[in-house]
């Protein structure tokens, strides 16, 4: 097990589902909703000055009828990438904000609410027309149901 798996394993015990290396310095993690908060306190008392969230990205799993939310940190004592991912139901996806922790998250989570209708529970700047232009009622990226023939 390398040195940064064992660092990220001994930060997020039993806060997370799953914890695997994917490549060299990059390890994926997947986690309950619920537990967004807690990780990422965690995670900035345990890498400090040296974390940084360099984006946030939705994905639509149309078979599945769920959204998955996915933060993508650098870790530069560790030089490592976390991706850091949990699944959402389509029918009322909602995850508590982090731009109480990290201000930077803050115009993420208003592109996955506009682009896709994820919620960021505590994110009061949510709102349509950050790139959706306002009146629209549809969220553009997703997707339809696969009809199967």
């Amino acid at each position: 097990m390398s040195m940064p798996l064992t660092r990220v394993k001994e930060s997020l015990t039993g806060m997370v589902r799953t914890i695997e290396e994917v490549a060299p310095q990059r390890i994926n993690i997947n986690a309950e909703p619920r537990d967004v908060k807690s990780i990422f306190r965690k995670l900035l008392e345990d890498f400090k000055n040296d974390f940084y969230l360099d984006f946030v990205a939705a994905v639509d799993y149309v078979e599945d009828k769920q959204f998955e939310v996915n933060y993508v940190v650098w870790v530069y004592s560790l030089k490592t990438i976390l991706s850091i991912r949990f699944r959402l139901p389509k029918e009322n996806p909602n995850l508590d904000t982090i731009s109480d922790l990290i201000p930077s998250a803050i115009n993420h989570e208003k592109e996955a609410y506009d682009l896709m209708g994820i919620t960021f529970s505590g994110n009061s700047e949510l709102k349509r027309g950050f790139f959706v232009a306002e009146g629209i009622n549809e969220f553009p990226l997703v997707k339809n149901e696969v009809k199967k023939a």
